[in-house]
């Protein structure tokens, strides 16, 4: 899946590949706005985005959604529903407001159920495997019709910890004789994990081979996984192949170059504001000139790298390269050529800003 470039107007795949956890964590990540549509064999569902933040609106709803959820029907809603001979129709907003009106709840309570409702729909999705996905970007809702927001971290807490597909666990990662550590950028503090699942992210840290992880996790083997696919899905983890365990190089996925480029990039925004405020436009050069300079010490994939007007890299200008990197190492590398970006770019800040401009930038950096 490939983050979108500037004109396109949306991006598709499968669920196989891309399952709900990880496009929730993606498009938050990416700020993004419009509409992702999952289709599968039986249905589909449609979730808007605005600013980056998943919104329910009023047509998520049908009207019989809205009727069993607030276990009443009003005189106006059985008028309609007579008049209706499609149950499935969607809930509009001059059905919203007689709904609301001629109600006997409280409107706390309205909105508190139809959240409810409205999540359990989305939970169903986290163990989803079959289907196609397509998010349109220019699709976005009228902010007149969300009834409210997802918080989208949160979602994907309560999302994986219920999930009941175990196959698709085991798909999604790798087998137990791989290694997997934590991405090698500050660790986000966004997720707020339990302290069961902070014990097993400190696992990870001293028992760097999935088998490892697994046999001292006091617990259930699937719970323990769960955890993993959470962590996964969040960006938190990367895996490699195990030398003395497999002869096959693996290769770097375009997936896997977004997932940390879009880490990174993340911290670069951050720069570009925070030098921006300081020396004015005259930053964006800054930055790149410092990056030019550790080139020629980075892999191929990152010679002709471009900085956007925000900072960030051009995730594109890697993609297009005809080097194909694979192998535990190239992996390793690829992250090291990361921070080594990174770094060059505290570096220009302390370079043009002094000391303690640099320790005040690096107390934002480990916000994120």
């Amino acid at each position: 899946m490939e983050k979108k470039p500037p004109g396109k107007t949306q991006e598709e795949g499968n669920l196989d590949q891309n399952p709900f956890s990880f496009l929730l964590f993606r498009y938050w990540q990416a700020k993004a706005e419009g509409t992702l549509t999952l289709t599968w064999k039986d249905g589909r569902l449609s979730l808007p985005w605005l600013c980056g933040r998943p919104c329910c609106t009023m047509n998520f709803f049908s009207q019989n959604d809205i009727r069993k959820t607030l276990q009443e029907i009003t005189s106006s809603s059985k008028k309609k529903e007579k008049a209706d001979s499609d149950p499935h129709k969607k809930a509009d907003r001059e059905f919203f407001k007689d709904v609301i009106q001629e109600s006997s709840l409280p409107a706390a309570d309205i909105w508190k159920r139809m959240e409810k409702t409205a999540t359990d729909k989305l939970r169903i999705l986290f163990d989803r495997d079959q289907g196609s996905f397509h998010f349109r970007f220019k699709d976005k809702p009228d902010p007149a019709d969300v009834l409210f927001f997802w918080d989208a971290p949160s979602l994907l807490l309560t999302g994986v910890e219920g999930m009941t597909n175990e196959k698709m666990l085991y798909f999604h990662l790798p087998v137990e004789t791989e290694s997997v550590c934590s991405l090698q950028v500050p660790f986000p503090n966004f997720l707020c994990l339990k302290p069961h699942q902070e014990y097993i992210l400190r696992l990870i840290e001293k028992h760097h081979v999935m088998s490892e992880v697994v046999l001292w996790s006091p617990l259930d083997k699937n719970d323990t996984l769960r955890i993993l696919f959470l962590l996964k899905s969040a960006g938190v983890l990367t895996f490699s192949q195990n030398k003395e365990t497999r002869s096959i190089p693996e290769v770097i996925s375009p997936a896997v170059i977004h997932e940390l480029v879009d880490r990174l990039n993340s911290h670069l925004v951050l720069i570009c504001k925070f030098m921006s405020k300081e020396i004015g436009p005259f930053s964006l050069n800054v930055l790149e000139k410092n990056i030019h300079s550790i080139q020629k010490h980075l892999s191929p994939l990152f010679r002709d790298i471009k900085l956007l007007p925000d900072g960030t890299i051009d995730t594109q200008s890697i993609l297009k390269k005809q080097y194909t990197p694979s192998g535990r190492d190239t992996l390793k590398n690829f992250r090291r050529d990361l921070n080594e970006i990174l770094t060059a770019e505290i570096l220009a800040a302390k370079k043009i800003l002094g000391d303690e401009k640099e320790s005040a930038l690096i107390r934002q950096l480990r916000t994120l």
